[in-house]
């Protein structure tokens, strides 16, 4: 199976999942604890994008005709799938379904290891010696904190085309963030119904809104010739 369709694959897996299990428990029905949760939820959705960002413009600058062993990969050997895996758990922090958690996490799992996998033996074929001593190095998945704060401090930096790689990312970026508005409308108005919801979720739908038309216009920005530079 190619990677597309492995990725259309764990998507499908994941919206039906969402259609059956996506019911918050009843601890969100807490208002307190609800928030604490929506606040971790979102964090945690916004840090996984950074860290998706800041993992691909790293390896556009530096990967040219080279295995890349800094910046964030220097942290842990996938921090593009770290990334999106942070994004996908915030949204089923805000969504609040313990059930859906534990699905998206087995699925999420299952799939990219596969996918990290077969790039490993790619990675292996090309540099053998070098990569031999990367995986030697640097964890696959769980970044330690002394490497987390070694790249803050000390490869941060040198970032040089975020704006360019918030425009490639246009779509996990507007996706994950659309994707937990709209968790957070569902989850409040399945505890505490729309009567007593609806002002937020008003507003919180004209975010998805906006951010569709964000995703929109930059995907035209991105295929007009003075963009040409970010389409690597």
């Amino acid at each position: 199976m190619s990677r597309a369709h492995e990725n259309w694959l764990f998507v499908g897996v994941i919206f039906i999942a969402i259609l059956l299990t996506g019911r918050p428990t009843a601890i969100m029905a807490n208002e307190r604890f609800d928030l604490i949760a929506d606040a971790a939820g979102f964090t945690i959705a916004v840090l996984g994008l950074l860290m998706r960002v800041v993992s691909r413009d790293w390896k556009l600058v530096h990967g040219q005709d080279t295995l890349v062993t800094t910046g964030p990969y220097s942290m842990v050997r996938n921090p593009m799938y770290v990334g999106s895996f942070l994004a996908g758990f915030g949204i089923c922090l805000v969504l609040g379904s313990t059930i859906f958690a534990i699905i998206f996490t087995v699925c999420f799992f299952a799939v990219h290891i596969s996918i990290a996998r077969r790039e490993k033996r790619y990675l292996i074929t090309c540099w053998p010696d070098e990569y031999s001593q990367y995986m030697a190095d640097v964890p696959e998945w769980i970044p330690s904190c002394k490497r987390i704060f070694d790249f803050l401090f000390r490869s941060g930096r040198h970032l040089s085309t975020i704006p360019g790689a918030f425009i490639r990312e246009r779509s996990s970026i507007c996706g994950v963030l659309i994707g937990a508005c709209l968790a957070e409308v569902a989850a409040d108005t399945i505890l505490r119904g729309w009567a007593r919801t609806h002002a937020e979720a008003i507003i919180l739908l004209g975010v998805v809104f906006a951010l569709s038309l964000t995703w929109i216009v930059a995907g035209k920005l991105y295929n007009l010739p003075g963009f040409a530079k970010y389409r690597v």
